[in-house]
């Protein structure tokens, strides 16, 4: 403080939180506290007489004091709330924003605080669990820094393209006009190298998916699992330029990403013309074929459309003449549809409509694509499922803050997502592979084995389900066979007749032996992946059981070591079973527990024993207790029984739903049903005469079918 100030004093008082300023206006909002300031003047005389003066260098002239007298309560809810949130806290929430948005992180963050012994104390706590405007702010702060501004973000990606690489990510930045960006995960890395991505791709695209508009298109692969992405790919707009731009980037990053190849067999898309012509500059050699879903709800579309005045007698018969043009499988009955078509169809415009479409009937009738290896796909139903996946899963309907959340979302909730999918079919907790392969070959006969004849290694002649003498020929090798479900690559009845009675690789019969899991474990896990044992199933290679379709006796110095470990912890749950089987009742308490039980049973066969149905009752119960043969049994039979008797006492457990009171009973107008359900809410239902036609008012959904949609001569219903 420089000599000659003058000494001042300066109370305050305020209501709330504020800062002190030590040179300008001293103020401080601490509820009623006073704050009282003291600034000593420096002079010879006080240097000599003031301690805090004299004997400190540099001198120190100024006294603060702080009364603390707030006007609320302190320890309590209402004002804990604000207790300002630690640096570990907002680390926490930052954590929790690479994988979910503000309102989840909260909600999640809040279950975690319930497990805690104070959990619903620490709720109230700002310090433990902050306000929303907290948490809003963060995640602001914190998506400024890792995802830039929301225009514009091309630079901000770029920076972190290398640390993506170190993650095991290729992201690959052209932001040359028009920009386009190629995303690349370590599970999609692997799904390249597939057999299956050489033979079929789906591709299809969508938009508005962040706020600043990017487009993606989705570039996938079928598997045993359903589809998986080779590569996603952002770009500025829908046009040829930026779809051409796109392809090109994966083609030089990746030339041989179509299982090992530079172009799959087929690609399968819907009519976008703009798509398609980037596919012919990028991909030439490759086939293009149109998804017969898209084909059949386009030309629907066109004869709903009022403009196009077609009448509404007339909308479903000429369809079904399109469609038997589509789905011909000969020549002859190719040309037999067309002239019937021509015949039946005086609609002028949708003939020529037609008749134009003709001239690319390479691309969606079924005669041009039956050589082709198709696997059984049709439609780009693949596709469809991989973008509701993006926008329901991944992002919830909630649009990226830019493109590079976008990206973000990919790498880390995408893969971990697609991760857990292929896992869970890996580890055989998936059963609809196995109902697949039972339904498949259920329709065949187990006798008709006798009658399979094998041609070579790979190809064998097997019966037919209903002509014994006539003779499919199956290939195993390329999993083919020339019946008309498996001409085109599917897993048919024929197929799994012969992989059940010799096994071998199928390439495209469902993951129900341990080498299909192991594959999609590698898929999964990459170098992570467990060895080919673990994924053994129970009696797989056991005598009754599944074959081995390879040779598992070899088994690795590390494969021992587990298989030790696993005894040992075998052993000791079975030494953990014999203390927990030991008996904690005296022979006494036990012989009087039974009695009890016994008198109490014998009383109810006294009171029921003169009504029919009980005794109906005591005969089949009778039956069923002769299959009782362990004490196991035994008690899961008591305590259903025990069960039985408590729903028994409480009419609205048994009915498995809270009843209203009855007040509320009295208060129903007349009409109104009378039972102890409770009425539903919101608008007035148009008949209140009983619980049923209450239930008849609410409108079905619409089936997302485009053949109920014809049926029923409506528009079809999108389901994203």
């Amino acid at each position: 403080m420089e000599r000659g100030s003058q000494e001042s004093v300066t109370k305050t008082n305020a209501v709330e939180f504020g800062v002190f300023d030590a040179f300008f206006a001293p103020r401080c909002y601490l509820g009623t506290a006073s704050l009282e300031i003291k600034i000593k003047l420096i002079t010879k005389d006080t240097r000599k007489k003031d301690p805090l003066i004299g004997k400190n260098d540099p001198p120190l002239p100024g006294i603060v004091i702080v009364r603390n007298s707030h006007n609320h309560h302190i320890e309590v809810g209402d004002s804990m709330q604000y207790l300002r949130g630690s640096e570990n806290l907002r680390k926490t929430f930052e954590e929790y924003f690479t994988e979910m948005a503000p309102g989840q992180a909260m909600r999640l963050h809040e279950e975690k605080l319930s497990l805690k012994e104070n959990g619903e104390i620490l709720k109230a706590d700002g310090h433990f669990n902050p306000l929303p405007n907290t948490v809003y702010y963060w995640h602001r702060e914190w998506r400024k820094k890792h995802f830039g501004p929301p225009q514009h973000p091309l630079e901000t990606l770029k920076s972190k393209c290398e640390q993506y690489e170190k993650d095991g990510t290729t992201v690959v930045v052209s932001d040359e006009a028009p920009w386009c960006v190629l995303v690349c995960t370590p599970i999609m890395k692997r799904a390249q190298a597939l057999e299956s991505a050489g033979e079929i791709i789906f591709i299809d695209s969508t938009g508005t998916v962040d706020a600043s508009h990017s487009n993606v298109t989705v570039i996938s692969t079928a598997t045993k699992i359903g589809a998986v992405p080779v590569c996603m790919l952002m770009h500025e707009s829908q046009t040829t330029l930026c779809y051409t731009k796109a392809f090109k980037l994966f083609a030089e990053h990746f030339p041989t990403g179509f299982g090992g190849k530079s172009y799959p067999e087929v690609f399968m898309t819907d009519n976008s013309n703009t798509e398609k012509s980037a596919l012919e500059m990028v991909w030439p050699q490759a086939e293009q074929l149109l998804c017969h879903f898209h084909v059949v709800q386009q030309e629907w579309t066109w004869l709903l459309t009022a403009k196009n005045q077609v009448e509404v007698s007339q909308r479903q018969s000429f369809i079904s003449s399109f469609k038997k043009i589509m789905y011909s499988k000969t020549t002859e009955e190719l040309e037999e549809s067309i002239m019937d078509f021509n015949s039946r169809v005086t609609h002028k415009s949708y003939n020529k409509r037609v008749n134009d479409f003709l001239d690319r009937k390479k691309e969606w009738v079924s005669l041009f694509r039956q050589d082709l290896l198709m696997r059984g796909h049709q439609t780009n139903n693949y596709s469809e499922a991989t973008i509701r996946i993006l926008k329901d899963v991944i992002l919830q309907r909630i649009k990226a803050y830019n493109l590079v959340a976008l990206i973000n979302y990919i790498i880390t909730v995408w893969q971990n997502y697609m991760k857990t999918r292929i896992l869970r079919v890996a580890y055989n907790r998936d059963s609809k592979p196995v109902h697949v392969y039972e339904n498949l070959l259920r329709k065949m006969d187990a006798e008709l084995v006798k009658k399979i004849v094998k041609i070579d290694e790979h190809t064998y002649q097997v019966p037919s389900a209903t002509d014994s003498d006539l003779l499919y020929e199956v290939d195993r090798g390329l999993g083919v066979c020339n019946c008309k479900a498996g001409s085109s690559g599917a897993f048919c009845k024929h197929q799994a007749l012969l992989y059940s009675a010799f096994g071998g690789y199928f390439p495209n019969a469902p993951p129900i032996l341990s080498t299909d899991r192991y594959q999609l474990g590698l898929l999964a896990l990459g170098n992570k992946c467990p060895p080919p044992k673990f994924f053994l199933g129970m009696k797989e290679g056991l005598e009754g059981g599944t074959p081995l379709t390879q040779d598992l006796s070899v088994v690795t110095e590390m494969e021992q070591v587990e298989h030790a470990s696993l005894t040992q912890s075998q052993d000791i749950n079975a030494e953990c079973l014999e203390v927990q089987q030991e008996s904690c009742f005296q022979p006494e308490e036990r012989e009087q527990i039974i009695k009890e039980f016994s008198e109490q049973w014998e009383r109810l066969n006294n009171l029921g024993s003169s009504e029919d149905k009980y005794l109906e009752f005591l005969k089949k119960a009778t039956k069923e207790m002769k299959k009782i043969s362990t004490g196991s049994a035994a008690t899961n039979a008591v305590i259903n029984v025990v069960q039985s008797l408590k729903g028994y006492s409480s009419s609205s457990v048994r009915q498995g739903r809270i009843g209203v009171q009855v007040t509320s009973l009295a208060r129903r107008p007349e009409g109104a049903p009378k039972t102890r359900n409770r009425l539903p809410a919101g608008r007035k239902p148009n008949s209140t005469t009983d619980t049923d036609k209450l239930k008849k008012t609410k409108k079905p959904a619409r089936k997302r079918q485009i053949a109920e949609s014809i049926r029923r001569n409506i528009a079809h219903v999108k389901s994203h």
